[in-house]
């Protein structure tokens, strides 16, 4: 996270991709190193002034031993608390001092663990997950990183503070009638061998599929002027064969006849024709559907009812 524009600065991605840190950046990690530090050391001084206390009091010689090893302890505590201060900010400030990155790809995966101690008081810890590698961050980073998908996170080398993250472009589908048992058979295996990898993978195709769905589902609108059939002939010419996207392939065979075979469900025929406006009019549904068609290159656009659903040529 840079603690000064957000968790995931995108203004920053081009140096963190080179490897390096922006300048902002260098200076917000400098301060969180020296912040680290300084609540660190302050949990150190109840610990000096308890132990000076009974190491100079005055009291009972009976409880003269009881003393020296509990202000011992208090200050060997204390010392403890420096020790650690000083190499916890130490990898911090190393890592702004040379601002470096490091990066790694794949499938992102979330979780958080809760702890109650001390009755009531608890804490939670976030962790993201990516290419095998697991970051402990703070909440707002664990928050703003997406769910599901493949990303290339960007890592401190030394204090492994995550500074930064990008979203990576979808990994290809599976083709055919089968790709959507393929993935939920890869996502009960992966939960059933505890593989949080193979969850993630399971998640990020997950997200693929859905955003394939929603490329498909198009708002509707009427065909630009340079596509639409200057006559019924054109779309009759040109619509023959199939056509594909996430959820089917739409087959239109010369003889009039359509067949429409879902990933989920049984294939379904009938009729086709296209109408002395150029509009396409079907039965697949079960009733007769009159329809805007248009095909740009190799993608075919089919408006109807409020909705357009796009395929390209198989």
């Amino acid at each position: 996270m840079d603690p000064k524009s957000g968790p995931f600065p995108e203004d920053a991605l081009e140096a963190n991709r080179a490897g390096r840190l922006t300048e902002r950046q260098q200076q917000g990690w400098r301060e969180a190193a020296r912040s680290r530090r300084k609540r660190i050391r302050s949990g150190a001084i109840p610990a000096v002034g308890i132990g000076l206390v009974l190491l100079f009091a005055s009291g009972p010689e009976s409880k003269a031993a009881l003393r020296l090893t509990v202000g011992t302890g208090s200050l060997a505590l204390a010392l403890g608390i420096f020790a650690v201060s000083l190499w916890s900010g130490d990898a911090l400030s190393m890592d702004a001092r040379e601002g470096r990155v490091e990066s790694i790809e794949g499938a992102i995966g979330k979780r958080s663990r809760r702890s109650v101690t001390g009755g009531s008081y608890s804490t939670t810890t976030y962790y993201l997950e990516v290419g095998g590698r697991t970051f402990i961050t703070a909440m707002r980073t664990y928050e703003a990183a997406p769910d599901a998908g493949i990303v290339r996170l960007f890592y401190l080398p030394r204090s492994h503070r995550v500074i930064n993250l990008e979203r990576l472009a979808d990994r290809p589908l599976p083709e055919g009638p089968a790709a959507v048992q393929e993935m939920i058979g890869k996502f009960v295996g992966a939960f059933r061998d505890h593989d949080r990898i193979g969850m993630a993978e399971a998640r990020a195709a997950s997200a693929a599929f859905d955003h394939r769905v929603h490329e498909d589902f198009d708002k509707d609108a009427p065909p630009p002027p340079s596509v639409r059939p200057r006559n019924p002939r054109e779309l009759t010419e040109s619509l023959p064969g199939s056509w594909r996207n996430s959820l089917m392939t739409v087959s239109f065979a010369v003889d009039g006849t359509v067949t429409v075979a879902a990933l989920i469900g049984p294939e379904r025929r009938g009729h086709w024709s296209v109408d002395a406006k150029g509009r396409l009019v079907s039965d697949i549904t079960g009733r007769t559907v009159v329809a805007d068609a248009w095909i740009e290159g190799d993608r075919l656009t089919i408006s109807a009812e409020g909705q357009a659903l796009s395929f390209s040529r198989a």
